[in-house]
């Protein structure tokens, strides 16, 4: 049972997780495009004032279109199936499944142990069918008993061969691939390894944020229509740009949290 529930932990951590994201983002998706489409509509009673240019409407309406270019794309894929999952840590059922195996082969080696000697009893009764001599006294029923010790002078060093090789197939066990304490250990190479690519990712989109954020202060306070147009664009590029930034930081957060939960 240990065994089952910790492989199904370890199949579906990954499905779990892009499921969690893909809701998210696709989440962050709509918070993006209703703020955008606000945006649109106040511009584009500045566009019929004559007060905007449609150039700088369009930057919002690209922006818009992007959003849901991405919306499709996530939304192209099929939404992975998650069954329900216990809340046991991994580490726990994984700990549980090694003790169950330590303690099964244990006793597999005890059993083997105790053929080191045999003791066989054995008994009956008989009973005199006819009178073949008529001199003899033997009585006419009576019983009859038998015991057979056996013992292997080499048992103690067969028990020594039986623990040493209980120990090294647990500890090949341990090392077989498809076992749930190497997979266990697979997945967590594999989330470090992740948290090590996405970490930079998130910091150079932020970086990419902050410029923006400088630029839009640099126009701050200008009333022409090309720094509006200018800050349109600024807006529209940080909008979707912060989508992205959303995205990564909720799978940062989920693999770490993944992490301190399970090991």
């Amino acid at each position: 049972m240990a065994s089952a529930e910790a492989q199904q932990h370890i199949y579906f951590a990954a499905p779990k997780m892009e499921r969690d994201a893909l809701v998210h983002r696709l989440d962050l998706v709509q918070q993006g495009s209703d703020q955008l489409e606000k945006m649109i509509q106040d511009e584009r009673k500045m566009v019929d004032a004559k007060n905007l240019t449609r150039p700088a409407l369009y930057y919002l309406q690209s922006a818009r279109a992007r959003l849901d270019m991405r919306r499709t794309s996530a939304l192209t894929g099929l939404l992975p199936d998650v069954p329900m999952m216990s809340d046991v840590p991994l580490r726990t059922l994984v700990t549980n499944k090694v003790r169950a195996d330590e303690s099964n082969q244990k006793a597999i080696t005890k059993l083997s142990a105790e053929n080191g000697w045999d003791l066989v009893l054995s008994g009956g009764g008989r009973r005199q069918l006819a009178q073949f001599s008529s001199l003899t006294t033997v009585s006419k029923v009576g019983g009859f008993g038998e015991a057979s010790l056996t013992y292997n002078f080499g048992r103690h060093s067969a028990n020594h061969h039986l623990d040493q090789s209980a120990s090294a197939y647990l500890d090949l066990k341990n090392h077989q691939y498809d076992d749930v304490a190497r997979q266990s250990a697979v997945i967590k190479k594999q989330i470090e390894d992740t948290l090590s690519f996405l970490r930079p990712q998130l910091s150079a989109l932020f970086e990419h944020d902050s410029d923006i954020r400088k630029s839009l202060g640099g126009i701050e306070g200008l009333g022409t229509s090309t720094s509006q147009s200018f800050k349109n664009q600024l807006l529209a590029d940080q909008i979707v740009l912060r989508v992205d930034i959303g995205d990564i930081q909720f799978r940062l957060d989920w693999l770490e949290s993944y992490l301190r939960e399970n090991f």
